[in-house]
């Protein structure tokens, strides 16, 4: 009976090593999906930035100078300023820039301040991911209508929608790689900064 448990038990650890050994494999795989995906948008959000800014000088060149204002520059760079708001956005949140509300979480430490902390990306993860559906469905019937823009440049609407869609699938996958982020990482306490941070706010309260 003894040497059957050793087998099972020595079944099992072999079995949960190849499990570990696996997810840290299939864990590298999407770290260096994640870490492409950043180079991605970087490039896109400079490419975007390149002509948006060169748009920009080419109408006041030709407003200014040639006295002959085009008709598509306007309407090309709103488009392209929606792409770059879109697509920016996620990144921001990831490298943790964006404007946000740090009333709450900064006053809790150790385990409830990491609750609230997963709490806020499990959020933001189920928003990005209800946004991706209702985005998906508004550009999917826009191409199906083709529709396009009033102005005389009738631009085909279905290119800004499409900036929707991309950018809120994108809020959906910087959203879990926050949440699997603060799972995989250790309760810590709270920084001197943080410290003084939390005392200066209570300080404004009280005043």
């Amino acid at each position: 009976m003894k040497i059957f448990m050793k087998k099972i038990v020595g079944l099992f650890k072999f079995l949960l090593d190849k499990l570990v050994y696996l997810i840290k494999i299939i864990a590298g795989i999407f770290k260096f999906l994640l870490d492409k995906l950043d180079y991605l948008q970087i490039a896109v959000i400079t490419l975007l930035m390149g002509a948006s800014t060169f748009i920009a000088v080419y109408e006041v060149f030709m407003r200014y100078v040639l006295r002959s204002s085009t008709v598509w520059a306007e309407e090309f760079n709103r488009y392209i300023l929606v792409w770059l708001a879109l697509i920016g956005f996620s990144l921001v949140y990831k490298y943790n820039n964006h404007v946000q509300m740090t009333f709450f979480y900064r006053f809790f430490r150790g385990i409830a301040g990491k609750i609230v902390v997963v709490l806020n990306r499990l959020i933001f993860m189920l928003f990005g991911l209800l946004l991706t559906y209702i985005s998906y469905e508004f550009f999917a019937s826009t191409l199906d209508l083709g529709l396009r823009s009033s102005t005389p440049l009738r631009f085909p609407l279905w290119l800004p929608h499409l900036a929707i869609f991309v950018g809120a699938l994108l809020l959906f996958i910087r959203g879990g790689e926050m949440l699997v982020l603060e799972f995989t990482t250790p309760v810590e306490a709270k920084t001197e900064e943080q410290e003084e941070e939390a005392r200066t706010e209570e300080k404004v309260v009280d005043m």
